[in-house]
């Protein structure tokens, strides 16, 4: 049977993401919804400057949330289910608390770096954030594990959940 080649995977591991995205913009959503009814309406003033600097920690919580306890169980957020990986340590093993901290931190550094050019104009700070989050993902083409970036430096690695078996193989380059 034929291999699809690394990039194939590295685009499954990037759709991955992007249908995580899909699912953070409806917990964002979610918890802006519940904000706006806590402060009756009142979470930003007249100009749409946040009144409440509560707001932007707790959506940082919940996608953290989100996504440390989708790693815990069984290493699979929703995107990573539909496309059929799993996230396990670099020996196939489950993920340690600190590899997902780690893991976690190094994916949120372009939105940290984001909040850091508050200053700068909308469309430069997204740019940068989209910059960032290219060159951890192309970092994966170049790999000899085809790992990206943040794997590679949490000490984890993306496995092909094989559904006729219970194990999980790992994205071997070509």
């Amino acid at each position: 049977m034929n291999t699809p080649p690394s990039c194939w995977r590295l685009l499954r591991q990037i759709a991955a993401a992007a249908y995580d995205l899909l699912v953070c913009t409806a917990l964002l959503a979610a918890s802006g919804l519940m904000a706006q009814l806590a402060t009756h309406g009142h979470l930003f003033d007249a100009t749409g400057h946040l009144r409440h600097a509560w707001f932007r920690p707790l959506q940082a919580g919940v996608i953290a949330a989100y996504l440390l306890l989708s790693w815990s169980r069984g290493g699979q957020t929703l995107g990573l289910r539909a496309w059929k990986l799993r996230l396990a340590s670099a020996d196939g093993g489950p993920t340690s608390g600190w590899q997902r901290g780690r893991r976690l931190l190094i994916i949120s550094l372009p939105w940290l770096a984001l909040e850091a050019a508050h200053a700068a104009s909308l469309n430069t700070a997204l740019t940068g954030v989209a910059l960032l989050w290219t060159l951890a993902w192309a970092c994966g083409l170049i790999d000899p594990d085809r790992c990206a970036i943040q794997d590679r430096l949490a000490g984890t690695r993306m496995h092909v959940v094989n559904p006729r078996l219970v194990q999980s193989s790992p994205v071997e380059p070509d």
